[in-house]
């Protein structure tokens, strides 16, 4: 192997997410734009033995988003939740998402973790136990990931969330990951830049760095309205507007981390071939001029 091969081979791939493109799932399409790995998001079941087809016999690795396959859009999970029906229901998409990635020959499953929360408007949150996400949930519902993960095989990523009151710093995640060493992160970038524990994207990068193994990239501010909300990222943003830093962003995960993907993750309403092939072209650039360990 050249130096030069070695060196590429620690390039992360540029993934497009059918969420990218307008929840497109027209696989085919998708690969045509460029990218080096897909993901697929909100995949119905009438949907899922073509989708699946087309996975078994790509020449790009393609990963799944749970919940998949899912009919309509899903409303809540509850993987950490007050109910121990709301978790055991959202443990068995986590189980059934696993089993279509063996069915199709996925190359890794994304999950959410701990139970999504809404943005915080007015009073602090609630006391700890008030809404049934106890530490005790917590570790319990992380013991039964890295449980399915063992017995499917397929690598489980776990996707880092903004506004759990008591978990989601990354001095959390860090323990997290390392109680259940089997599990990966999935580093969302604008989960991080809008998160409530009193760090920035940078410095949660640099504090889990050795976990992330994908990233789901686009931009977003982190104040006003459109808060949380995936842009298509653009060289043009800048961090005096609230934006996230995209070129410092990249320098730091190939400072601190190793991701294997870095999928863009911006919402469209319609599918926009455009603006993902744009996208894909400007990430792939700026990646490959970072010296990625």
């Amino acid at each position: 192997m050249t130096e030069a091969t070695a060196v590429r081979k620690a390039v992360p791939r540029i993934g497009l997410s059918t969420a990218g493109a307008g929840r497109m799932t027209d696989l085919g399409a998708l690969a045509g734009l460029g990218p080096d790995s897909l993901e697929v998001c909100a995949c119905g079941p009438g949907e899922w033995p073509r989708v699946a087809r087309f996975i078994r016999s790509a020449s790009l690795p393609v990963g799944l988003h749970c919940p998949v396959p899912y009919e309509g859009r899903l409303r809540e999970f509850q993987i950490t939740g007050p109910t121990s029906e709301g978790r055991r229901v959202a443990l068995d998409l986590v189980r059934r998402t696993l089993e279509a990635a063996v069915d199709a020959s996925a190359a890794y499953v994304v999950v959410h973790f701990p139970t999504p929360h809404p943005r915080p408007i007015g009073p602090p949150p609630r006391p700890e136990g008030a809404d049934g996400d106890t530490p005790e949930a917590l570790v319990d519902a992380g013991a039964r990931l890295a449980e399915l993960q063992q017995l499917f095989g397929v690598p489980l990523f776990v996707e880092n969330l903004s506004y759990h009151p008591r978990f989601g710093s990354a001095t959390d995640y860090r323990a997290f990951f390392e109680a259940f060493p089997t599990l990966r992160m999935c580093l969302d970038v604008g989960h991080a830049h809008t998160s409530i524990h009193g760090e920035d994207v940078y410095d949660f990068v640099a504090g889990t760095g050795e976990f992330i193994s994908s990233v789901h990239l686009y931009n977003t501010q982190d104040d006003g309205p459109d808060a949380g909300r995936h842009q298509v990222p653009l060289p043009a943003q800048t961090p005096g507007d609230g934006w996230i830093d995209l070129p410092r962003l990249m320098r730091t995960l190939a400072r601190h981390a190793r991701p294997e993907y870095v999928v863009l993750e911006h919402v469209t309403g319609q599918p926009d071939a455009g603006s993902a092939y744009a996208s894909t072209r400007w990430l792939r650039e700026l990646t490959q001029e970072l010296p990625w360990n």
